[in-house]
Protein backbone atom coordinates (compact mmCIF):
# COMPACT_ATOMS: atom_id res chain seq x y z
CA UNK A 1 0.00 0.00 0.00
CA UNK A 2 1.48 3.57 -0.94
CA UNK A 3 0.20 6.69 0.74
CA UNK A 4 1.21 10.08 -0.08
CA UNK A 5 0.28 13.43 0.88
CA UNK A 6 0.68 16.69 -0.97
CA UNK A 7 0.45 19.96 0.94
CA UNK A 8 -0.11 22.49 -1.94
CA UNK A 9 2.30 26.24 -1.54
CA UNK A 10 -1.09 28.32 -1.16
CA UNK A 11 -3.83 28.67 0.10
CA UNK A 12 -7.14 27.59 -0.61
CA UNK A 13 -9.43 30.39 0.04
CA UNK A 14 -8.21 32.41 1.88
CA UNK A 15 -6.87 30.20 5.16
CA UNK A 16 -7.30 26.69 4.62
CA UNK A 17 -4.21 24.40 3.87
CA UNK A 18 -5.30 21.70 1.66
CA UNK A 19 -4.32 18.79 1.06
CA UNK A 20 -4.62 15.53 -1.33
CA UNK A 21 -4.12 12.02 0.55
CA UNK A 22 -3.90 9.45 -2.08
CA UNK A 23 -4.25 5.62 -1.08
CA UNK A 24 -3.24 3.26 -3.62
CA UNK A 25 -2.89 -1.04 -2.57
CA UNK A 26 0.10 -2.60 -3.41
CA UNK A 27 -1.90 -4.15 -6.54
CA UNK A 28 -2.45 -0.63 -7.97
CA UNK A 29 -5.67 -1.69 -9.46
CA UNK A 30 -8.13 0.82 -7.31
CA UNK A 31 -6.84 4.78 -6.05
CA UNK A 32 -9.28 6.45 -3.81
CA UNK A 33 -8.51 10.32 -3.91
CA UNK A 34 -9.48 12.51 -0.55
CA UNK A 35 -8.80 15.93 -0.17
CA UNK A 36 -9.07 17.38 3.18
CA UNK A 37 -9.11 20.85 4.32
CA UNK A 38 -6.21 21.30 6.68
CA UNK A 39 -6.79 23.70 9.57
CA UNK A 40 -3.28 23.29 10.93
CA UNK A 41 -5.07 20.18 12.72
CA UNK A 42 -3.18 17.46 14.14
CA UNK A 43 -2.97 14.06 11.83
CA UNK A 44 -2.07 11.01 13.30
CA UNK A 45 -1.24 7.90 10.94
CA UNK A 46 -1.50 5.02 12.96
CA UNK A 47 0.50 2.23 11.79
CA UNK A 48 -0.87 -0.74 14.29
CA UNK A 49 -3.45 -1.27 16.31
CA UNK A 50 -3.72 -1.95 20.79
CA UNK A 51 -4.72 -4.53 22.26
CA UNK A 52 -6.83 -2.41 23.93
CA UNK A 53 -9.70 -0.05 22.58
CA UNK A 54 -9.73 2.22 25.02
CA UNK A 55 -5.55 3.07 24.08
CA UNK A 56 -6.54 3.55 20.37
CA UNK A 57 -9.31 5.76 21.37
CA UNK A 58 -7.33 7.64 23.12
CA UNK A 59 -4.56 8.52 20.72
CA UNK A 60 -8.18 8.30 18.22
CA UNK A 61 -8.94 11.74 20.88
CA UNK A 62 -5.39 13.62 20.49
CA UNK A 63 -5.82 14.36 16.93
CA UNK A 64 -8.87 17.04 17.63
CA UNK A 65 -9.46 18.64 21.50
CA UNK A 66 -12.08 20.85 22.68
CA UNK A 67 -13.34 21.31 19.35
CA UNK A 68 -9.83 21.74 17.51
CA UNK A 69 -9.51 19.79 13.85
CA UNK A 70 -7.48 16.98 13.33
CA UNK A 71 -7.85 13.77 11.74
CA UNK A 72 -6.77 10.42 12.61
CA UNK A 73 -6.42 6.93 10.51
CA UNK A 74 -5.18 3.64 10.79
CA UNK A 75 -3.35 0.84 9.25
CA UNK A 76 -3.57 -2.63 10.22
CA UNK A 77 -2.40 -5.94 8.23
CA UNK A 78 -3.85 -9.09 8.10
CA UNK A 79 -0.65 -10.43 9.67
CA UNK A 80 -0.56 -8.18 12.52
CA UNK A 81 -0.83 -10.53 15.89
CA UNK A 82 -3.96 -8.65 16.53
CA UNK A 83 -5.53 -9.43 13.66
CA UNK A 84 -4.33 -13.15 13.94
CA UNK A 85 -6.55 -13.11 17.08
CA UNK A 86 -9.79 -11.75 15.63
Amino acid sequence: MTIKVKFNKGKKANTTVFAEIIIKPANGQHTELIEKDFHYGLFILGTEKHESRRIDNQLRGRAGRQGDPGISVFFVALDDLIMQKM
